[in-house]
């Protein structure tokens, strides 16, 4: 009788693992994601490509590529997210199928967003619990501000999300 109830508990407990996947906290950004017309990679090699196509919101349809660096500073298994400090350097940027040398993506710095060879401080945040809206979150800021915003939850000039690509 106890090896049929020990075999019936293990077996529930493994199906229990299957159906909600185990821990799913990200202790890295990187992954492929995408939510409405932007989508975006972070590759294991350190590359990194954020695509945008037209919409009712941005008319445009732009690449940016590039590689990034990133730390992991804080994991709440209870809460499953974590965060870190990420560093992207823009390599190459496509508008509308031409290459050019700057992409506007704020309103604040007229002219001076990002271009080939800057430098974005920003955060990743991963929030496992969030159902849409994008699980992992960019929070860049542009060159022109001069710094990391203060903490993944302070405002930022390039707010990027995506779910997961599977």
């Amino acid at each position: 009788m106890k090896t049929i109830t020990r075999k019936y508990v293990l077996t529930l407990s493994f199906l229990l693992f299957l159906v909600c996947g185990g821990n799913n906290i990200r202790t890295s950004p990187e992954g492929s994601y995408a939510l409405g017309s932007t989508s975006f990679a972070l590759g294991t090699d350190g590359s990194f490509q954020v695509e945008h196509t037209a919409s009712s919101g941005d008319n445009r349809y732009y690449i940016v590529n590039g590689t990034f660096t990133y730390t992991h500073d804080f994991t709440s298994e209870e809460d499953e997210k974590s965060h870190g400090k990420i560093d992207i350097t823009v390599s190459s940027i496509t508008l509308n199928g031409q290459s050019v040398d700057s992409l506007e993506i704020t309103d604040f710095f007229d002219g001076q967003d990002i271009w080939f060879g800057a430098v974005l401080l920003g955060w990743w945040e991963w929030a496992n619990l969030v159902t849409y809206g994008g699980k992992m979150q960019l929070k860049l800021n542009v060159p022109a501000r001069g710094y990391r915003p203060e903490d993944p939850w302070s405002g930022c000039d390039w707010s990027i999300s995506g779910d997961p690509v599977e």
